[in-house]
Parts: structure tokens; sequence; C-alpha cells
């Protein structure tokens, strides 16, 4: 059976129905798969009420996700144009607008290994305050009580650092 592509204008009505939807605020985002399968792609968000935050991913053979984002607000219009270009392969959308590459921050800030990597202290903080108030206490439920407390704000301490890091991502807070 031959593979039947949509029309450039079919494929435009649908991102530009979807990207209104965007920036009507019923939808919150709108990502666009690569063309050619790659499992990379290009999605956005509208950040004011008339224009949106781009970003694309590409998968280099052999090497870590890379990430570049629009450094302007992009308008409606050029948005649709933009994601027509990459929804049919073009390469248009490279070129027409300035694009920021932001690989490092994206990693650093969409890892969860720093939330483990506190929690990890937290715990090595209990084990070694845990012998300290040993001594200090001859009460056992008084210290069970103090370390168990120490525990539990260590363990807050790093849900916070973690969602602090975790949530710096462009798309849970508002651009300047």
């Amino acid at each position: 059976m031959p593979d039947i592509q949509p029309s450039r204008e079919a494929v435009r009505d649908r991102i530009a129905m979807a990207l209104r939807r965007v920036l009507d605020g019923s939808e919150e985002f709108y990502i666009e798969d690569a063309p050619d399968g790659s499992g990379g792609f290009m999605q956005c968000v509208s950040k004011n009420p008339g224009g949106f935050y781009l970003e694309y991913s590409v998968f280099p053979e052999g090497e870590v996700q890379r990430m570049y984002r629009t450094t302007k607000d992009v308008p409606l219009e050029t948005a649709v144009e933009l994601f027509v270009s990459y929804a049919t392969g073009g390469k248009e959308w490279l070129e027409r607008i300035e694009w920021e590459d932001w690989t490092e921050e994206y990693h650093e800030n969409a890892e969860p290994i720093g939330f483990f990597k506190m929690i990890g202290f937290g715990f090595v903080a209990v084990v070694l305050v845990s012998g300290f108030v040993n001594e200090l206490f001859t009460d056992w439920t008084v210290a069970v009580g103090r370390i168990g407390f120490f525990a539990a704000i260590c363990v807050l301490v790093g849900i916070a650092y973690y969602c602090s890091k975790r949530f710096k991502h462009p798309f849970f807070k508002m651009r300047d």
C-alpha cells in the first residue's frame, strides 16, 4: 500500500488549529514529532497573549539529546510556518529565527539524580547526627523523636531542592 502524505495545506490547517488552542489556553502545549522518526521533536507553549516559546530537540547519533530554544517570543503566524516547515521535513524553520543551544541547562534541570543526591546527603547527615545525639541523650524516646524530626527536615530539604532545580525548566516558569 502506498504511503499517502497529507498536503502542506492540510498540515498547516492542523498545526494552526492546534496552536490557536495553545494560545487561547485550551491546551497547555503542542508537540510535533520529527518527520524522520529520529525521536526529535519541536514543542511550544504560549507565554503571553500573542506569542509562543519554542524548543526543538535532536538526537545526534552517539551523542546526548541536544536542546534548542527560541531567544524571543514568536507570533502565531511565524510559529505556524515554523511547525509546518518542521513537520514536512523542510529546513526553513532552522534559519528563519534565532535558536539558542541550552542542552547543558536542560540536562542539569531535568536530571532527577540531584534529588537522590540530596536524599543521600540527608541520610548521611541523619546517621552522623544520630551517633552524636545518642551520646547526648540518655532517654532513647527523646533521641529517636529528634532523629526522626531531623530526618524529616532533611527529606523536605531534598524535595525542595529537587523541585527548585526541576521547575526552572522554561515550560514551568514565565519568561521575562
